[in-house]
C-alpha cells in the first residue's frame, strides 16, 4: 500500500505564489520595489494554511511590511494580504460590507471547515470575481473611501525603548518616536478585523459618518424651498425631480443654467424637511455629490436668489471654460484669451504700477482680468478659494484709479499715486469690509453685514488697495490642516486639487498662488498665513504682535492673533506692510506697543527700504535643528530644507547649526521634542515640566463675545453661546467652542488660583505681557540670538507635505512648526517658499527675527528668495493671451 508522503504541500493544499495581492498603500509609491520570497514561510492568521510570504520595505522612511494572510483567505474577502483592508475602496471589512448592506459571512470555526468552504469557493470560480465590487458604490463608500495611497500607514513601528524612556539613539533611531495611541484603536483584532465585526476603527468611521451634519429647518414655517449647488450642464430640472418628488407634492423645480444651481420648491414644509433629513449629505446625482441647502428666508424663494451668504460664482455667462486636463496638456479658456486682458503672470505691485504708468494696461483692465480669472477658474475648477466678491464697488473703485492715473500721467508726476496704488486685493473672510458679509466661514454668520470696515482694510484703501472680495476660510480659523467651513466648504490646493492648501487663510494663499488677486490677506493665531503660505507656495508674513491693528477682525484668540499679508514675492510683503502698520486705538496690543508719548516700537513708513542691496553674505543665521529632527518629519521636506542651508551658505551666510533657545530660570533649555517627550507646540519648560502655553480656551470666548456684541449689524448672534445654541456651524467646529464656552474666566490678579495650580497649569491667559512663562520664552529668546549673534532663525514651516482632502492627521502634531515660537513670544516670522515635492506641491522655509525687527527679517528673506527662486506658478492656473499660455512674467 502507498503511503502519502508526510507534510507534502501539493496534497496537503498549501499555497505557493509567485505575487502577492497588495494594495497601493502596502506597495509603496516606488514600483521597483525588492521583495523577499519565502514558500510556505508562515502559516495564515485566518486558515491557518501555510502559505508563500511576501516581505518589503515600502520606502526608506519606512518599516519592513510582510503578507499576514494567504491569497485565498484575500480574496474570499477582496482585501489586501497585509493590511486587511479592502482593495476597491482602501476602508476596514466592517465598513466596507454595512455600506453594501453585506452580513459577516465567517468561514467555519475549524480547520477542516475552512479548508472545505475555500475549497468549494475555489471550484466555483468565487475567488475570482469579487462579490464586493459594485456598478454603482453606495453613497457611504463614496464618502468613505480612499482614493489614492496613504503611505503614511507604512512609517516606522513606534519605538518600545522610547515608550519605556530608555531610547538613547535620538534621530538616528529607525523606530518612532512618539506614545503610542491608547483606547480602542489599540485593541484591534486580525480575525475581527478581517471578518468584519468588533473593529473599533470601524465603528468609528461609521460613527463619525452617522454624525455628519443635518440641515436645521428654519424657524418660517412657510419656507418649503431647498437649495441644490454645484450642477451642472449634466444635471437637468428633470433629473432633480426625480430625485425629490419621492418626499413630497413638488410645486417647482427652477435651475439657474448661469449660476449652477437650483431650487426646489415643495407644497408642503413637511415635504420640505423630509427630503432636507434623507437627502443632507447624501445627494449624489449622476455620480457627483451636490451641496443642498434650507433657505433662510421666504423672500429668497420668491425671487429665486441664493440664501445670503451662499456664493454662487460669479456670473458664469459667456465663453466656456476648459477642463483641468485641458489646462494640463496647456490650453487656455477661450474667455481668458484676448488682447483685452493683460498679461498678469506672476504680476507684482510695483510691476503693476510700471505697466499702468507706461500705458500697457489701465486699472479697471487689471481688476476686471482678475475678475475673469476667478469666474473661469476658482469654481469651475473647484478651487473654491473666493467666497464673494463685490464687483460694483472693485470697478467703481478702479474707475477712480484711472482717472488718478490718466492725471499723474499727464503731469509726469507718478509720486502723486499711492503706494499701493491699483493694487487688486482679496481678504480672508473675517475682516469686516463694508458691502460684503463677514461670515468667519460659518452659516452662523452668513447675514453678519459690518457697518464700517477693519481698521486695517481702511488703511490700505487709503494707500490705494482695491478690496474686491473674500477668501474662503476655515470655520472661525480653528483648523491648521485643511481649510473647510460650513458656508463654503473645502478649499483645495492648486499645485494638485486633490490636497488641501493647509488652514485657515488657506483660500487666501489658495488664491494669490492661482493668481486671481495680486495680493490677499489672512490673520495667523498659529499658523494660519505661514501654513498655507507654505503649502500654496506663496510669501506669507505674520508680523509682531501690536505692530498691525486687529479691530474689526472676528478674532480666534486676540491674546495671539496677528493680521498678515499673502503675496507671491517678499517685496510686496513689504510693502504692504508699510501701509498696514501702525497705532490702532481699538487693539489692546497695538496700544500697549505702539501707544504712547513714545512708542518703544515705532513702525517705519515703508519696509520695502530694507530690502535695497539686502544680501546673505555675512549674515548669521540660526538653523533650528531640533524643529526638522523631529519624529515623522518628510524625507523630502529634509532634504528641501537642506538645500535652502546650502543656497544660504553659497550665498554667505553663516550658519549657526543647533542653535538652542537657552536655560530658563525655571527649567531646562527649549526644546523642540521637550526632551523626547513630543512635539513642543507652544510648551515652555516650568519647574522642570513642559507647560502647554495654548491650554487655555477662555480667550475665544471673551474676543468672540467682543466681536458680535459690537460689529454684527444683523443682530442675529450677540455671542458664542448663542452661535453655540443656534448649531449652524461645521460639526468639526463643535469641541473647540464647547471647550471654551466651558473654560472658566481667568483673573490675572489671583493667577494662578489653587485650582489652577491643581490642573496643572502654570502660564496665563493672556498677552505675553501678563504671562510670566510668555514673557520669559520673549525674554530667553532674544537673550540666545543676542548671544550667538544671529540675524534671524531658519526652520521648515511644515515637517509633512498637504494634506490630502478629506484625511486627518492622527495625534496632536501634524508637522505644523508654526504654532512654536512665534505665537508665544510675539516675534514676526515669514514663511519663504523653497521648492516642491515629486508631486509637485510646495514646501516653505520659516524665518524668525526678534520681535518688532520686521526690517531685517524681510531683508534676509528677500535674499534668500532672490538666491533660491523656488517660486514656482502652479500649472492649472496660466495667464493666457491670444489663447496661448505666457512663457514669462510681466513687472
Amino acid at each position: 500500500m502507498a503511503h502519502r508522503l508526510l507534510q507534502d504541500p501539493e496534497a496537503d493544499g498549501w499555497e505557493r505564489k509567485d505575487f502577492p495581492i497588495i494594495c497601493e498603500t502596502c506597495l509603496g509609491p516606488n514600483p521597483y520595489v525588492r521583495m523577499q520570497r519565502m514558500d510556505y514561510g508562515s502559516t495564515c492568521h485566518i486558515s491557518g494554511r501555510p502559505y508563500t510570504v511576501f516581505r518589503w520595505r515600502p520606502g526608506n522612511d519606512a518599516r519592513y511590511k510582510k503578507t499576514i494572510i494567504c491569497q485565498e483567505v484575500a480574496k474570499a474577502k477582496n482585501v489586501c494580504q497585509c493590511c486587511l483592508l479592502d482593495l476597491d475602496y482602501n476602508l476596514p471589512v466592517q465598513v466596507r460590507d454595512e455600506a453594501l448592506g453585506m452580513q459577516a459571512d465567517q468561514l467555519p470555526a475549524s480547520d477542516a471547515g475552512k479548508e472545505y468552504a475555500l475549497q468549494r469557493m475555489s471550484d466555483a470560480g468565487e475567488l475570482d470575481h469579487s462579490k464586493f465590487d459594485t456598478p454603482t458604490a453606495p453613497e457611504l463608500l463614496v464618502k468613505l473611501q480612499r482614493t489614492t495611497p496613504y503611505y503614511k500607514r507604512n512609517q516606522a513601528k513606534i519605538c518600545s525603548f522610547f515608550v519605556k524612556g530608555m531610547c538613547k539613539r535620538g534621530a538616528e533611531c529607525p523606530y518612532r518616536h512618539e506614545m503610542p495611541i491608547e483606547g480602542p484603536l489599540s485593541k484591534q483584532n486580525i480575525k475581527d478585523r478581517y471578518y468584519g465585526v468588533n473593529d473599533p476603527v470601524a465603528e468609528k468611521m461609521l460613527g463619525r459618518a452617522a454624525e455628519m451634519q443635518k440641515l436645521t429647518p428654519p424657524e418660517d414655517t412657510s419656507i418649503a424651498t431647498l437649495f441644490v449647488g454645484g450642477l451642472g450642464s449634466e444635471h437637468s430640472e428633470a433629473d432633480l425631480r426625480d430625485i425629490f418628488y419621492t418626499h413630497g407634492e413638488l410645486k417647482s423645480v427652477k435651475k439657474l443654467e448661469s449660476k449652477g444651481v437650483a431650487f426646489v420648491t415643495f407644497t408642503t414644509r413637511q415635504g420640505a424637511e423630509a427630503a432636507a433629513e434623507a437627502l443632507s449629505n447624501r445627494l449624489i446625482i449622476k455620480g457627483q455629490s451636490l451641496a443642498l441647502a434650507l433657505l433662510l428666508h421666504a423672500a429668497a424663494a420668491q425671487t429665486q436668489m441664493p440664501p445670503s451668504g451662499i456664493l454662487y460664482p460669479p456670473d458664469s455667462t459667456g465663453p466656456a471654460v476648459v477642463t483641468v486636463s485641458q489646462l494640463e496638456r496647456g490650453m487656455c479658456p477661450p474667455a481668458l484669451g484676448s488682447t483685452a486682458h493683460p498679461p498678469v503672470l506672476e504680476l507684482s505691485i510695483a510691476g503693476a504700477r510700471i505697466a499702468m504708468l507706461a500705458g500697457r494696461f489701465t486699472c479697471t483692465q487689471l481688476v476686471q482680468t482678475y475678475l475673469d480669472r476667478i469666474r473661469v477658474y476658482d469654481a469651475p475648477l473647484g478651487l473654491n478659494s473666493v467666497r464673494a466678491v463685490d464687483v460694483e464697488q472693485a470697478l467703481a473703485a478702479a474707475a477712480t484709479a484711472d482717472a488718478q492715473l490718466a492725471a499723474a500721467i499727464a503731469q509726469g508726476n507718478d509720486s502723486s499715486l499711492a503706494p499701493l496704488f491699483c493694487t487688486p486685493m482679496l481678504l480672508k473672510d473675517n475682516f469686516d469690509v463694508v458691502g460684503l458679509a463677514t461670515t468667519a466661514g460659518s452659516v452662523a454668520l452668513a447675514e453678519n453685514y459690518p457697518r464700517t470696515d477693519a481698521w486695517v482694510v481702511r488703511r490700505l484703501k487709503a494707500a490705494g488697495a482695491i478690496v474686491f472680495g473674500k477668501a474662503n476660510m476655515g470655520e472661525f480659523a480653528l483648523f491648521p490642516s485643511f481649510t473647510l467651513g460650513s458656508l463654503a466648504g473645502f478649499t483645495r490646493n492648486p499645485y494638485h486639487l486633490h490636497h488641501s492648501p493647509a488652514g485657515s487663510s488657506g483660500g487666501s494663499a489658495a488664491a494669490v498662488s492661482a493668481n486671481l488677486a495680486l495680493a490677499a490677506l489672512g490673520t495667523d493665531t498659529g499658523n494660519s498665513v505661514r501654513g498655507p503660505a507654505s503649502h500654496a507656495g506663496v510669501v506669507g508674513l505674520r508680523p509682531s504682535i501690536g505692530l498691525v491693528g486687529r479691530s474689526g477682525v472676528v478674532p480666534l484668540r486676540l491674546d495671539r492673533d496677528a493680521v498678515g499679508p499673502l503675496t507671491r514675492t517678499v517685496a510686496d510683503a513689504a510693502a504692504l506692510l508699510g501701509a498696514m502698520a501702525g497705532l490702532d486705538p481699538g487693539d489692546e496690543a497695538s496700544v500697549h506697543e505702539l501707544g504712547g508719548p513714545a512708542p518703544a516700537h515705532a513702525p517705519p513708513a515703508d519696509y520695502t527700504r530694507f530690502l535695497r542691496g539686502a544680501s546673505l553674505a555675512g549674515s548669521r543665521i540660526g538653523v533650528l535643528r531640533s524643529i526638522l529632527d523631529l519624529p515623522g518629519t518628510d524625507v523630502q521636506i529634509r532634504a528641501m530644507f537642506n538645500g535652502a542651508l546650502y543656497t544660504m551658505q553659497a550665498a554667505g551666510a553663516m550658519l549657526v547649526d543647533n542653535f538652542t533657545i537657552a536655560n530658563n530660570s525655571l527649567g531646562e533649555p527649549w526644546s523642540a521634542n521637550r526632551d523626547g517627550q513630543g512635539p513642543a507646540l507652544g510648551h515652555w519648560n516650568v519647574d522642570g515640566e513642559w507647560s502647554d502655553l495654548w491650554a487655555c480656551n477662555s480667550p475665544f470666548r471673551s474676543g468672540m463675545d467682543g466681536y458680535l456684541a459690537s460689529r454684527n449689524a444683523s443682530n442675529v448672534v450677540r455671542s458664542l453661546s448663542a452661535l453655540y445654541a443656534g448649531g449652524d456651524y461645521h460639526p468639526l467646529s463643535r469641541d473647540s467652542i464647547l471647550a471654551s464656552l466651558q473654560a472658566p474666566e481667568p483673573d490675572p490678579a489671583a493667577f494662578p488660583t489653587t485650582a489652577q495650580r491643581l490642573a496643572g497649569q502654570r502660564c496665563g491667559c493672556s498677552y505675553w505681557w501678563d504671562d510670566p512663562c510668555r514673557t520669559e520664552f520673549r525674554k530667553r529668546l532674544i537673550e540666545s540670538m543676542d548671544d550667538a549673534d544671529v540675524d534671524v532663525l531658519a526652520y521648515p514651516t511644515w515637517n509633512s507635505p498637504p494634506l490630502k482632502i478629506g484625511d486627518s492627521f492622527t495625534g496632536y502634531y501634524d508637522g505644523n512648526n508654526s504654532p512654536m515660537i512665534s505665537p508665544q513670544t510675539g516675534s514676526p516670522s515669514i514663511s519663504v517658499p523653497m521648492g516642491l515635492n515629486t508631486l509637485g506641491l510646495p514646501a516653505g522655509i520659516t524665518f524668525l527675527a526678534r520681535p518688532f525687527d520686521e526690517g531685517t527679517l524681510l531683508a534676509m528673506a528677500h535674499a534668500y528668495e532672490q538666491a533660491s527662486q523656488l517660486r514656482a506658478p502652479p500649472m492649472l492656473f496660466p495667464d493666457c493671451t491670444g489663447g496661448s499660455v505666457l512663457s514669462q512674467t510681466a513687472g
